[in-house]
C-alpha cells in the first residue's frame, strides 16, 4: 500500500554501491538533496541534526560526508541509501516500514499517509 496508495519509494538501496541515475526522485521519502533548508521534509528536520545525518560507507562513488557525531535514533535528516540507490540517495530517517517491514512509518511517511487520508476522514462534529 505504501507504494500504490500513498507514493512512496522504497527507503533501500540495491546492494551494489553503485551511484544513481540523475535527477530528483518524484517519491516524497526519497531526495539527492542534503542541504537541511531545502530538503523534501525540511519541516521536520531540527536544527541540530547533522546533513548528511548518515552516510553508506560501502558507497565507493559517494560524495557524502559523515557527520562528526551522529544524530539521536529518532532525528529526521538525511540517511544515504534509499529508492534502490544505496548512493547519492537518501532517506529521512535510519529505518521506516518503507525500509524494514518491522519497523513504524518514519514521520515523513506517516505525514504523506495522513495527508492522503484526510479528505476521507469525516467531519467532526460540534
Amino acid at each position: 500500500m505504501g507504494h500504490s496508495v500513498y507514493g512512496l519509494t522504497d527507503e533501500y538501496g540495491s546492494g551494489d554501491g553503485l551511484a544513481p541515475p540523475p535527477g530528483e526522485p518524484s517519491q516524497p521519502n526519497a531526495t539527492r538533496d542534503t542541504n537541511r533548508t531545502t530538503t523534501k521534509w525540511r519541516a521536520l528536520i531540527k536544527a541540530a541534526t547533522p546533513m548528511p545525518s548518515q552516510c553508506n560507507p560501502a558507497c565507493t562513488a559517494s560524495t557524502c560526508v559523515a557527520p562528526t557525531l551522529p544524530p539521536p535514533a529518532d532525528a529526521v535528516g538525511t540517511y544515504e541509501g534509499a529508492n534502490y540507490s544505496d548512493c547519492g540517495v537518501y532517506r529521512p530517517l535510519a529505518n521506516c516500514k518503507m525500509r524494514e517491514l518491522v519497523a513504524p512509518f518514519c514521520p515523513v511517511c506517516a505525514g504523506v499517509i495522513e495527508q492522503t487520508l484526510a479528505p476521507f476522514q469525516p467531519a467532526p462534529t460540534a
